[in-house]
């Protein structure tokens, strides 16, 4: 008898089929790894499994009985514990209190303080993540550690399922094989594990079983023995994926766009670089290196603390986002659920936020226009969507970071003279997007803008950057020409395993 079964279950949304009769088995002891492009139904047969939604035909079995889920809290009780994709911490409360939120010890109705710390620590320290300030607010921690502080709430109980939606797509190298090996911990115990990714690598290492959706039906499930890495793209788009390749561009003859010098802030320090016309540079470094800190600074979001941004060769004192945009900085965040997206607006609004002044001819906004701008974004992106007006927030995490990108580009062709931050441009994305993502990386270059890509993803940085800046710990530990590196050179730089010295450094 299966741990759990989704039986023949079919989910419709206005103008989609998000699920078609599909069957999904999960067995004791078992890590079942679901993949798919964007909008393939991964998220929806997820959400129907944890009692989020409610699907229109078909059955969820726990250990051969019948669940009647009409909400999380239903399933939650059943065993069956969800960790999103978009982080749900309280960000004012601290790292301990987020962890045992609603099960805080207590005594005639006052919270145990120091009970509910020293529950805290045991947990992170049997989770392998002990070194985690439990005393921190959860707001002043960066995107890694804070998927760290979901994924331990999310265990803090004894589960028979844990479904974990992009699990890693904020952590380390370091904090992701912790986060396996406590799987493989659970798994020893006899829980169902199902692991939803776009990392292939990670599928094929931890997953025992696989099932492949697409256009919301299985096209493919098996035992991951019996699948070839090269086999499984194939099967989640329907084609082959050609390789994506880029020339590298010398543009350090060009106009210098942006200038960082000296540049100390919080997270950083010390930071030095170039940004010209018509190239991309590429930002590498692990979660935590200093790479976003270093872009929200340039925008804004975060203070400078010394150190000079000069734009066009002029030096500037940005203190809002509102004027990094005036001065043509542009960030794409990591976190779009927080800075990236207004979550109450439909697709239209969220695309063409930033180009309303453009289309709004003696004070009138004309939605006919608007509608036309966000329908070539929608299209050029590939972005799944019911229709404009559906609610930006059920969309999927890929189509949500293509909207954050989109707005920008709905600006206006012309890009020349602007710089575009993208930080971590394709968290999130899948197989099929990523590779026209980058084509749209390059192609923004290409009319003349700079383009800034910090990425942990060695494979992107490799096919899009022109010149790289490596970081680590909040430094600047090597620079130079994507030729002079390899992926292994730039890992080996990005954790420290030799010296920076060896790196080939650049001033352009």
């Amino acid at each position: 008898m299966a741990l759990l079964e989704a039986r023949d279950i079919v989910k419709t949304y206005p103008g989609v089929r998000a699920l078609d009769h599909v069957d999904f088995i999960l067995e004791r002891a078992q890590i079942h790894a679901l993949v798919g492009m964007n909008g393939a139904g991964k998220s929806t047969l997820v959400k129907v499994i944890a009692g989020a939604e409610k699907p229109d035909h078909g059955s969820i079995f726990l250990d051969g009985q019948l669940l009647h889920l009409n909400h999380a809290r239903d399933a939650a009780q059943h065993g069956i514990v969800v960790v999103h994709q978009e982080r749900t911490l309280i960000r004012h409360l601290t790292v301990a209190e987020n962890i045992l939120l609603g099960i805080e010890p207590s005594q005639l109705g006052v919270i145990n303080n120091q009970l509910l710390r020293q529950r805290a620590r045991e947990l992170l320290e049997n989770l392998g993540i002990g070194d985690l300030d439990i005393d921190a607010d959860v707001e002043k921690l960066g995107a890694g550690k804070q998927q760290l502080v979901d994924i331990a709430r999310a265990l803090r109980t004894s589960p028979k399922v844990i479904v974990l939606d992009e699990p890693t797509a904020s952590l380390s190298a370091a904090e992701t094989e912790h986060l396996f090996d406590t799987l493989r911990r659970f798994k020893e115990r006899g829980v169902g594990i199902i692991f939803v990714s776009h990392h292939l690598d990670e599928v094929f290492e931890i997953a025992d079983h696989i099932t492949i959706l697409r256009d919301g039906k299985v096209v493919s499930t098996g035992p991951i023995t019996a699948y070839k890495p090269e086999d499984v793209p194939r099967l989640i788009v329907g084609r082959e994926i050609a390789e994506t390749t880029s020339d590298y561009v010398d543009a350090t003859g060009r106009p210098v766009l942006l200038e960082v010098r000296n540049l100390c802030g919080e997270g950083f320090d010390d930071i030095s670089l170039k940004v010209h016309a018509g190239e991309v540079v590429g930002l590498a470094g692990v979660v935590g290196a200093g790479r976003t800190e270093l872009l929200e600074s340039l925008v804004g979001y975060r203070d400078v603390r010394s150190g000079e941004i000069l734009i066009k060769g002029e030096s500037k004192r940005i203190r809002t986002p509102q004027q990094a945009i005036r001065h043509g900085l542009i960030l794409v965040p990591e976190k779009r659920m927080e800075k990236g997206l207004m979550m109450r607006l439909d697709v239209l609004e969220n695309l063409t936020v930033a180009c309303l002044p453009d289309h709004s001819p003696a004070g009138v906004v004309s939605e006919q226009s608007l509608r036309q701008v966000a329908s070539n974004v929608v299209k050029r992106l590939g972005i799944v969507t019911p229709s404009l007006r559906t609610n930006v927030g059920n969309l999927s995490g890929g189509n949500k970071q293509k909207i954050v990108f989109g707005k920008w580009l709905a600006v206006g062709e012309d890009v020349q003279g602007k710089v575009f931050l993208l930080d971590e441009p394709t968290e999130g994305i899948d197989v099929g997007a990523r590779a026209e993502m980058w084509n749209i990386i390059r192609g923004l270059a290409a009319q003349g803008a700079g383009v800034v890509v910090a990425t942990s993803d060695l494979e992107e940085l490799m096919v899009l950057a022109d010149r790289i800046y490596i970081m680590r710990a909040g430094k600047v530990v090597g620079s130079g020409r994507r030729p002079d590196f390899t992926q292994e050179t730039v890992l080996q730089h990005m954790l420290g395993a030799t010296e920076a010295t060896v790196v080939q450094h650049t001033s352009q």
